[in-house]
């Protein structure tokens, strides 16, 4: 019992693990959240779950316990000091008093409709002394079989109500699912900051922080309810008796494209999450560019000459190495060469061009393609936005395939370069093409 709960549900996830850095904010939101969706549907769980001791946190549970009397409670933490009302019948778990998870808060359900564990983890830090409370690390399973092994490990192993079919299972997650995105979203509104706080320049500044944060959340959900949508509409087509060959292969390319899509945009969100949860441990390191942008290059001019693209690059072999990291500057260089292969027709031209520019190593990124309108440059960097209007002044549309995408890559390519102590812009002219220029500090 002296484990971590954490560590458990993270081994149990391995490579699967994607460990969030969230507020105590942003954990209550969560666990209120899943509470809401107990209630709403009327499901008769049992609860293990260990909060901080504020009477706030308690209070989700014994709105829970007073809308679904079935339910059962097994709370973990001192006795003494728990704002629990006595008239729940709550049991309470003994905690050891030296145990990793008195550094802990989670809430497990088991039932059958619904399997789920938040658990969330205050690493220690001291610095010089003094002890510090950094955000926690969080760790979210909808799997049956990491809150088995949750549960067993907490001691209380009463399991009958879990669902061990995984068909059934799935079936219950895909419909529960995007109830629980929609009560997140709700949760993740600014507006659970007092009015009486707006005041205070700290107040507003974590104010403003929260609306980027929601705004953020409303666009994840939008960006995956769109493929999940189609992918939906795709199965219950190709379920038809009366399809024909070429009708069910259309189906099937659209499918195979949807999960290429959500891959995608899941990956981005992960780099970006990585990029905000590391920037500040990460040490910058002396890169060479002529040991990293031709590499890039070869790899992508197959796909190039393919599409009748030129692509190219020059990078003189007395340039000054960088301050960067050898996989950021890669991961720099294949968005930068997506975007220009993806938005140039046929016989054009991609070149990475570098050179020393004082203090700098700019590298040019240029290409002959179809160019950004005027309106749309001031946005092509923010995070979700795509070139939506058209590829000419006058209004003309981009074509499907050139207009989707996660709507992610520059501004993670703007993450990274920040990150470097870098900058990026952008010229553009529509119909002849666009100039990315990155800026990177020559490594002291």
């Amino acid at each position: 019992m002296t484990d971590s709960l954490y560590n458990l549900v993270l081994n149990c996830l391995g490579k699967r693990a994607e460990p969030l850095q969230v507020s105590l904010f942003t954990l209550r939101s969560t666990m209120g959240a899943m509470i809401d969706l107990l209630i709403e549907r009327q499901i008769s769980a049992q609860l293990w779950v260990k909060l901080p001791q504020h009477a706030e946190w308690f209070s989700e549970l014994n709105r829970y316990s007073e809308a679904v009397e079935t339910a059962t409670i097994y709370w973990m933490g001192n006795e003494s000091g728990t704002p629990i009302d006595p008239s729940q019948r709550w049991q309470r778990l003994a905690l050891p008093t030296q145990s990793a998870m008195q550094r802990e808060f989670w809430l497990a359900i088991a039932s059958e409709s619904l399997n789920a564990i938040v658990v969330a983890h205050q690493p220690p830090l001291k610095v010089a002394g003094e002890d510090l409370n950094p955000p926690l690390l969080a760790l979210i399973s909808f799997e049956t079989a990491t809150l088995e092994k949750a549960i067993r490990h907490l001691g209380k192993a009463d399991l009958g109500m879990l669902n061990r079919d995984p068909e059934q299972a799935l079936l219950v997650l895909h419909s529960l699912v995007p109830q629980l995105i929609q009560r997140l979203q709700a949760a993740a509104q600014p507006m659970a900051i007092a009015p009486e706080l707006s005041s205070s320049t700290e107040a507003e500044v974590l104010l403003e922080e929260l609306r980027s944060k929601d705004r953020f959340v409303n666009n994840v959900v939008q960006e995956l309810r769109m493929p999940l949508t189609n992918m939906i509409a795709a199965l219950t087509l190709l379920n038809s008796p009366k399809l024909r060959p070429d009708q069910r292969q259309r189906y099937f390319n659209l499918l195979n494209n949807e999960c290429n899509r959500q891959r995608s945009l899941i990956d981005s969100l992960l780099d970006l999450l990585e990029l905000e949860r590391t920037q500040e441990q990460v040490q910058l390191r002396r890169v060479l560019l002529s040991e990293v942008i031709p590499g890039v290059v070869s790899t992508y001019q197959p796909i190039a000459r393919e599409k009748g693209i030129t692509l190219g690059y020059t990078i003189p072999n007395n340039l000054p190495p960088v301050s960067c990291l050898d996989h950021w500057l890669r991961q720099i260089t294949v968005k930068l060469l997506q975007n220009a292969i993806k938005f140039t027709p046929a016989g054009g031209q991609v070149q990475a061009i570098a050179k020393q520019h004082g203090d700098f190593v700019e590298i040019e990124f240029q290409d002959t393609g179809i160019g950004i309108p005027r309106h749309e440059l001031p946005h092509i960097f923010d995070r979700f936005y795509r070139v939506r209007a058209s590829a000419s002044e006058s209004g003309e549309d981009l074509s499907p395939e050139l207009s989707t995408g996660t709507g992610l890559g520059l501004a993670i390519v703007r993450q990274l370069l920040l990150c470097c102590g870098g900058s990026i812009t952008v010229n553009s002219q529509v119909g002849k093409g666009s100039v990315f220029k990155v800026l990177l500090p020559i490594y002291r």
